[in-house]
């Protein structure tokens, strides 16, 4: 299963070592869970770490930052790639020679950063699942899209820089709403089952512009602050940008996500990495313009 996906995510969610005994990490103790990651990866260990609790009250702003720049090959934000499950996050990774995505502005200012892959985080039940929670509330699922400086000629080659990453984390709720697009994704899952499965592509493209709609909009609020990967190794190479405004999951659709089987042979759910400390560094904010639609009259769960 490694040689099949290590190619394409080595640095973000491939399976990791611990010395001479080879176990492998995890998010239950049957493994090295989250409190030992640093057992299998010392930078795991780090001040900086990801995810954190978002405190709005906290959050500064901050005049050189402003809306995101997303410059997208295809019209509608359109995206082809392979679906695969590696046994911690289902996964989207690009495939860039029909179109890829690039990333600017924000705290990035005029770096560009270029998608390289999505992937997903869930709960077993819908009242926990994102990774990041908002003044201790938690969302059923938070979705990252993984972007890697273009100055760097590779993902694998960026992901341990210290400017290398810059990740996008969208909150998933359920609200009533019901996102045709992610039940694509969702239904394609059926195919990954397993992760000795291999990949699959799915039909068609998937429009990502459509599929999250903050992408596209100058104006969408964000949290920002500089962290970690959320999984060994932990490098300290990432900007989040933390978009505001959740996108719609249905109850079914996350029981697809959830019938998958982890590296452990579980279900693959709550995979999400405990928050963690920010430990004295800077959380900004862009308020943009607007509420957050759903989130102020609805719970994060249902």
């Amino acid at each position: 299963m490694e040689s099949k996906i290590g190619i394409v995510l080595l640095a973000v969610i491939s399976i990791v070592y611990a010395g001479e005994e080879g176990s492998r990490w995890g998010y239950k103790q049957t493994v090295y869970g989250p409190t030992d990651w640093g057992l299998a990866a010392p930078l795991c260990t780090g001040q900086f770490q990801s995810p954190i609790d978002i405190i709005t009250s906290s959050a500064q702003t901050n005049s050189s930052h402003n809306g995101l720049a997303l410059t997208f090959d295809n019209t509608d934000g359109a995206i082809s790639g392979s679906l695969t499950n590696n046994g911690h996050a289902p996964t989207v990774t690009l495939d860039k020679t029909k179109g890829g995505v690039t990333l600017a502005g924000g705290p990035l200012g005029q770096t560009t950063f270029s998608l390289e892959q999505f992937h997903f985080h869930f709960g077993c039940e819908s009242n926990v699942g994102s990774e990041h929670t908002v003044d201790g509330n938690s969302y059923a699922s938070e979705m990252h899209l993984v972007f890697y400086n273009t100055l760097y000629e590779s993902f694998q080659e960026a992901a341990s820089k210290s400017d290398g990453l810059s990740v996008i984390g969208v909150f998933l709720q359920v609200n009533g709403g019901f996102n045709e697009w992610l039940e694509n994704i969702a239904l394609s899952l059926t195919n990954v089952k397993f992760p000795s499965g291999g990949s699959y592509s799915p039909g068609g493209s998937i429009p990502l512009a459509t599929l999250v709609p903050d992408l596209v909009s100058k104006n969408a609020p964000y949290y920002t602050y500089k962290g970690s990967l959320t999984t060994p190794p932990c490098y300290e190479s990432v900007q989040w940008i933390v978009l505001k405004n959740p996108i719609s999951v249905t109850k079914s659709q996350l029981e697809i996500m959830r019938s998958l089987s982890a590296t452990s042979g579980n279900s693959l759910c709550n995979n999400f990495r405990p928050v963690n400390a920010l430990n004295g560094r800077k959380l900004y904010k862009w308020p943009g313009n607007g509420k957050l639609p759903g989130l102020l009259s609805v719970p994060f769960y249902n």
